[in-house]
């Protein structure tokens, strides 16, 4: 098979990318697309929530702290829509205190990323994250 035939995770997928520091943003976005995915800037909540108005990512990178809407208020806000809800969400943040770790799974988030992380270890929790998506929507179409 030549290299060009593979298919990957990666293809035809796009991500959100929730990030108030836009200096984060952009490298968090750089790394996704040197992987592949097509991605969409956000820059605060009330930005992810009217573009989720009108589209629907295949995946959600989200900040906690965002400047407007908190980011497990926005996650409950996603989880709460029946046409978005099937999202997976994964929580990046600074804070690592277990409080907020569990509020952002008790609101919805798949996983939580602690700041600063490696490429590597975002784009595998992104591989999985998009992997059990697929494998559970299969499941459904199949029900």
């Amino acid at each position: 098979m030549k290299e060009t035939d593979k298919t990957t995770i990666s293809d035809n997928k796009t991500i959100l990318v929730v990030e108030d520091d836009t200096d984060m943003n952009v490298m968090s976005r750089d790394i996704l697309k040197s992987a592949g995915y097509e991605t969409v800037a956000a820059y605060n909540g009330t930005e992810a929530l009217n573009y989720l108005e009108k589209a629907t990512p295949d995946l959600i990178l989200l900040d906690f702290m965002l400047p407007d809407i908190p980011g497990d208020e926005v996650c409950r806000r996603i989880s709460e829509n029946e046409e978005k809800k099937h999202i997976p969400i994964i929580i990046v943040s600074a804070r690592r205190d277990l409080p907020t770790r569990l509020s952002s799974f008790l609101f919805g988030a798949k996983r939580y990323i602690s700041k600063p992380f490696s490429s590597k270890d975002l784009l595998e929790f992104i591989r999985i994250e998009l992997k059990r998506s697929e494998v559970k929507t299969d499941r459904e179409r199949k029900n």
